[in-house]
């Protein structure tokens, strides 16, 4: 059971990570917002931004324990999902942390943390 929850936290995060890094790359440094999705969610937990190819805005979020891509809810068992820049200098790196806990059974859990200290926006 706990190497079957296991998997599952890790495909869904790093799918979830893929998702966010690609499109972030493509982002307008110069229209990323990072703030939270209202006063019950973290600081840090949310990051908009215009995608200058497209003029879409893209935003992504914690609202409780799942990850939303707009108003679209996309995969639970999120725990933390912070949004922060690495350097103040440097407009164009962005550092996403997320942890996934998945429950095992018996009052258990299984955690998951990815952080990757840079996803570097290409447009400004």
């Amino acid at each position: 059971m706990m190497a079957n929850a296991l998997s599952s936290i890790q495909q869904g995060a790093f799918n979830s990570f893929d998702v966010i890094s690609k499109l972030l790359r493509q982002g307008s440094a110069a229209s990323v917002v990072v703030d939270r999705y209202d006063s019950n969610q973290p600081p840090c937990s949310r990051i908009t931004f215009t995608v200058p190819s497209t003029g879409r805005t893209v935003s992504f979020y914690q609202r409780q324990q799942y990850l939303y891509v707009g108003a679209v809810r996309t995969f639970g068992s999120l725990r933390s999902l912070t949004f922060a820049y690495p350097k103040s200098s440097d407009s164009y790196a962005i550092s996403v942390s997320m942890t996934f806990e998945k429950s095992v059974g018996s009052g258990s859990s299984k955690a998951v943390q990815l952080y990757v200290q840079r996803v570097k926006i290409q447009n400004d």
